[in-house]
């Protein structure tokens, strides 16, 4: 009866161990195959951020209080309708600057 519960012993270690090594080569694995600059789907690397100046944002804002449109507000900067909209939402903040 001892032999069986040594051996169960000895199985047990060994899988926790084998499952320890596993989790730790994994680990491993993924670190030395991460890439550590920001790349987008092509391989390339990301276009930084543009800002837009606070005369520029006031420059939409007046713009869109004399009745044009966002998305035409959008073409002629170049950005997104989001980011037109988002200035616009801001508005009053921006406006104290």
């Amino acid at each position: 009866m001892a032999a069986i519960t040594c051996y169960s012993l000895y199985l047990c270690l060994f899988l926790v161990s084998f499952w320890i090594v596993y989790i730790l080569y994994s680990a491993y694995f993924v670190i030395l195959t991460m890439d550590p600059k920001v790349k987008d789907k092509t391989g390339e690397k990301k276009k930084p951020k543009k800002r837009i100046s606070v005369e520029a944002k006031h420059e939409i804002i007046a713009k869109h209080e004399r009745g044009v449109r966002i998305i035409d507000l959008a073409n002629e900067y170049g950005r997104n309708p989001s980011t037109i909209s988002t200035i616009i939402k801001q508005m009053e903040a921006i406006k104290k600057l």
